[in-house]
Formats: structure tokens, sequence, C-alpha cells
């Protein structure tokens, strides 16, 4: 456990690089740079998540597996290539994703997913913005499954940034429906469909649309790029922390 510290840093210092480099970069792309309090709010949803929920579980589940032994139920890596396998696990981690997002929209879990959804302008640092605890469910679960099979700790995270980046360009206020492209591939278009109010229980899906086709819930119309259509929006961190705990 002694090395859990250094690496710690390293990964604050990794992760305040990264978040600077997508302000950067997606500043240039949605043409527009906004230090709002939603951008903030966001913000420190971005240093709750990733920093204090993400990594510190992710750490300790890594160590119990390694003391435990109880780690690989199936070792995949020993069975087939890595050309076959990197690309199942994003395949697998995107189905993975699309249960949760469902599970999220039609159950009393909704309370904490709205956190994501009460943005009112959508942008790619909304992709910060989700309840930790809604983020320990994800995070958790899907580094369990993929570890299940023998998917290393180094390639969890390199797979986590890899969802990261889609799915920020998914939300960044881009008017891209990505040509034939789109077909296959979540699009800033097709997903700001979702964050519309009237449309929100259509294109639950993470990365790819084809869930959303099999299910029927695919919409593909193109729509213009404005504010999200959310009158229960708010950008108060305290409030929207809280959320979930509120009585009715």
């Amino acid at each position: 456990m002694t090395c859990s510290k250094p690496n710690m840093l390293l990964y604050l210092l990794y992760m305040s690089g990264f978040l600077l480099l997508n302000v950067i970069a997606f500043s240039f792309l949605e043409r527009r740079f906004k230090l709002g309090r939603a951008f903030f709010c966001d913000l420190l949803f971005g240093f709750i998540n990733p920093v204090l929920v993400s990594f510190s579980v992710s750490i300790f589940l890594k160590f119990y597996f390694i003391k435990t032994g109880l780690w690989a139920l199936i070792d995949l890596p020993s069975i087939l290539p890595s050309i076959i396998i990197y690309p199942l696990a994003i395949v697998f981690a995107d189905f993975w994703g699309y249960l949760w997002h469902f599970a999220y929209h039609h159950s009393p879990l909704w309370r904490m997913h709205f956190i994501h959804h009460s943005t009112q302008d959508l942008r790619w640092h909304s992709i910060l913005r989700f309840h930790p605890l809604e983020n320990i469910i994800t995070h958790t679960t899907l580094f369990i499954m993929l570890g299940s099979v023998g998917i290393p700790f180094g390639n969890y995270l390199v797979l986590s940034i890899f969802i990261f980046l889609f799915s920020a360009i998914s939300h960044a206020k881009l008017n891209w429906t990505l040509g034939w492209l789109g077909k296959i591939f979540v699009s800033p278009a097709y997903h700001s469909i979702h964050h519309q109010k009237s449309t929100q229980d259509k294109n639950l899906g993470l990365m790819f649309v084809w869930w959303d086709r099999i299910l029927g819930r695919s919409i593909f119309e193109k729509q213009d790029m404005t504010e999200t259509d959310n009158s229960d929006g708010n950008d108060s961190c305290i409030r929207l922390l809280v959320h979930p705990f509120r009585i009715k």
C-alpha cells in the first residue's frame, strides 16, 4: 500500500494537465470560452469524481484483488490476441454503460442521474457533472467486470481516458452529425437530442448508437445546438450533491 501516495500525486498532476489540455482544445472547437458558474461547478465535479472517487476506488479494488488473489475468472489475454481483446473491451464497456444509463432513466436512480442533466447549457465539460455515487456504481462495476476477464489495471485506465474523450466530444456544443459514421457512433448532434427534456428517454447510447436502434430509441433528426430544454437546471454544486437525498 505504500506505493499509493506517489501514484496519487502523479495522478493529480496528470489529471490537472489533462483537464487543462481539454479546456484549451475544446475552447477552440466550440469557439467559445466561458468561465461561468456552470463551468466551475462542472470542474468541481471533475475533481471529486476522478480524483476522490474513481482513482481511490480503483486503487482499493486493485490491491484487494492482488492481496486475495480474486481477480481474473477468465484470463482472456492468454486466450485471445490484444488486437481482438481491447476492441471487445470497448464494446463491452459501452454496453455496460448503456445498461446503467437505461436504469438511471427508468428507476429511482434518476435522482442521482438528474445531476448530469441539470446543466442548461450543454458543453464538453458537462461530462464531468455526475453525482459521486453514480460514478462509484458505474466505475466500480465496470472495473470488476473487466478485471474478471483479465483486463490489466493499466489498460483499464487507458480505456477510461478514451471513453472520457469520446464522451466530451459528444457533449460539446458542436453541430456535428458525423455523416454516415453517425449511424454507428454517437455524435454531438445525436447526443444533444438526449439532453432535450422532451426526448430524454431517447438516444441513450454512449459511444455506439446500435443499442438505441435495437430498442427503437434512436432519433437522427438534426437539431440546432441551442440551450438545453431543462427548466430544472441548477449550477449550485451543494444543492446538486444533496439532491438525491432530499425528501420530495
